[in-house]
């Protein structure tokens, strides 16, 4: 009897051990398309039960929610506006049905919550940095009325990003039972990042509530993409309309630790995404120790006020395990001078997505060719812009750029403002 008992306990434990690191991911969603869909925004909330599956928690609002499919798709690039049934996460190429892993389930007001087996969030199948897509109908599993057609348009999405473990910056409803450690080391993240995948990511821009009021909506996408994988050199581009705020036109630009979107202020994406074994600090680029998230500042304009930056680096682990996938981006109020105290509140924010097989996202971010940027983006040598000057240019060096150079920036602006608008409406 002591051995049986013994054997239950020693089970136990590595189960224990397997599905209780920790893992836990928030989803945050926001209505796309018609007036009537964009009502629908919320959270959803993952973790696994006792026995290793699952737990989905859909704390959603708007009258769309009734009784929705929830499906995840193999890519984080929020931009894309193609989604059908073979973009569906399966990495075991199962014909569509409710065994697929992407397809989640459906839930309901009156039913928020289900759960599912051999789906991950950890792991070489994890759904770290992947959208999940709220559909306006159910898809029906529990009554075998099961097709993709049925489900209708895709009413609202997220990327599935790595949660805050601190319950105080992500309060998590009762209805959400599993065991997560407050503040806790979380387990939950994207496990195939390594150099023979090479993917690429991408992440959408948001206000925060500490976003001052601006006449043009700010509207902002930033895209990482892997130059070579032995030397690990990642070239990071941004485009950014409505930043330049105010007296702030120097804004400091990091990687968060999650990619947790629930506060409205920004705070539940956590410290600066660091190495804790050596430890780092808060710097700039290009100080070596510093952490892996300091990503310097946002200073180059053009004379219409759109916000770009570029920048090329070794430094961020883009292959490792421990990689930016599902975490968070935040731009802050102020100048990062390289002090833990500098650069104020976060007034934007966004979660990291994963683009499979190293492709360019669905909009691409375009750069202007007149402008340069400086080896590390500091800004510290950079005059601030105002809304009628251009940074460095071909043809200028007062900042004042030419007619042709102007006709090229509004060209790129009148781009940049399709590709938003076009963003917003879906």
């Amino acid at each position: 009897m002591r051995k049986h008992l013994l054997s239950i306990f020693i089970l136990f434990t590595l189960l224990s051990t397997v599905y209780g690191a920790n893992e836990f991911a928030v989803c945050t969603v926001r209505g796309i398309g018609s007036t009537t869909y964009s009502q629908l925004h919320g959270e959803i909330f993952l973790g696994y039960d006792g026995n290793g599956n699952l737990f989905v928690d859909a704390q959603l609002v708007g009258t769309m929610f009734t009784a929705n499919a929830l499906v995840v798709h193999n890519t984080g690039d929020y931009s894309d506006t193609t989604f059908s049934s073979s973009s569906i996460f399966n990495p075991n190429g199962n014909v569509f049905g409710c065994d697929v892993i992407g397809v989640l389930g459906d839930v309901e007001p009156t039913a928020t919550t289900l759960t599912a087996s051999n789906r991950k969030i950890e792991g070489t199948t994890s759904m770290i940095g992947m959208t999940l897509a709220v559909y306006q109908n159910a898809l029906g599993c529990s009554t075998g009325s099961v097709g993709y057609a049925t489900m209708g348009p895709i009413i609202g999405k997220c990327i599935i990003g790595i949660g805050n473990t601190n319950a105080s910056l992500t309060p998590r409803p009762v209805t959400f039972t599993p065991n997560i450690t407050n503040g806790g080391v979380n387990g939950a993240s994207y496990g195939n990042a390594d150099s023979d995948t090479a993917q690429s990511a991408y992440v959408r821009m948001f206000p925060t509530s500490k976003f001052p009021n601006t006449v043009t909506p700010f509207t902002g996408s930033i895209f990482f993409e892997l130059l070579d994988k032995v030397t690990g050199d990642i070239r990071i581009t941004a485009s950014f309309v409505a930043l330049n705020i105010g007296v702030n036109a120097t804004h400091g630009f990091h990687i968060h630790t999650f990619g947790d979107q629930i506060n409205v202020n920004g705070l539940s994406l956590g410290p600066h995404w660091q190495s804790k074994t050596p430890v780092q600090t808060h710097n700039l680029p290009a100080v070596t120790g510093r952490h892996w998230g300091d990503l310097g500042n946002l200073c180059i304009y053009d004379s219409f006020n759109v916000t770009y930056y570029k920048y090329t680096t070794t430094y961020i682990p883009y292959t490792n395990l421990n990689n930016i996938i599902g975490r968070g981006i935040a731009i802050h109020a102020k100048a990062d001078n390289g002090t833990d105290t500098s650069f104020g509140d976060r007034i934007a924010y966004g979660t990291i997505g994963m683009i499979v097989n190293g492709q360019d996202p669905d909009v691409p971010i375009s750069i202007p060719n007149s402008i340069d940027f400086p080896i590390e983006p500091t800004c510290e040598d950079l005059p601030i812009q105002t809304t009628t000057t251009s940074t460095t240019t071909d043809s200028s060096t007062t900042g004042e750029p030419s007619f042709a150079i102007k006709l090229k920036s509004t060209f790129f602006v009148l781009v940049s403002i399709v590709i938003s608008i076009a963003i917003i409406q879906f």
